[in-house]
């Protein structure tokens, strides 16, 4: 196990992610691990320690959308239980997942989370009202309601991306 330091920059600054000025990961972790922490490769990407030409977006969109669907049914059922406070770090953790997908499904990384909402509105492959509809998440991540619209906004997002690779692969095949 090789343990890497990564101080958190003022752009990646934000009361939901990244509460301490200094980040432990472990440099020997697969893409997968990688995958599983919120914006970790985004951070890494924007300090220059990941090469961001040598990512496989569409795999990691992969990774990235199987622990959603898992971290999704660990939340509903935290709602059932009427449990705000074990919902709060799942759901934030998603929120994060979800900024990544927008960005790696056009192929680059988030750069900014200290305006969230600014940051998206560069982003061209989105969902409908995607800005009122973030900011609604981001206000009260431990809200039942905000988990719905982070639920959906991720099923349109991810029709988005289908799309996306169908049109690719017909594209290679002619």
């Amino acid at each position: 196990m090789s343990k890497e330091y990564v101080s958190i920059p003022e752009t990646f600054q934000n009361p939901l992610f990244f509460k301490d000025r200094d980040f432990i990961y472990d440099s020997e972790w697969n893409l997968e691990q990688f995958g599983c922490v919120p914006l970790l490769i985004d951070l890494l990407c924007y300090q220059g320690k990941f090469e961001q030409e040598h990512l496989n977006y569409e795999q990691l969109i992969g990774i990235l959308l199987k622990q959603w669907k898992k971290e999704k049914t660990e939340i509903a059922d935290d709602f059932k239980r009427r449990d705000r406070a074990a919902a709060r770090p799942k759901m934030i953790k998603s929120i994060g997942w979800f900024l990544s997908l927008l960005h790696w499904m056009e192929g680059r990384y988030v750069e900014n989370l200290s305006d969230i909402v600014q940051s998206i509105l560069k982003v061209t492959i989105q969902p409908v009202n995607l800005k009122e509809r973030l900011s609604f998440v981001l206000e009260a991540p431990d809200h039942f309601q905000s988990f719905i619209q982070l639920s959906e906004l991720f099923d349109e997002t991810e029709k988005k991306w289908c799309a996306i690779v169908r049109k690719k692969q017909h594209t290679d095949k002619n």
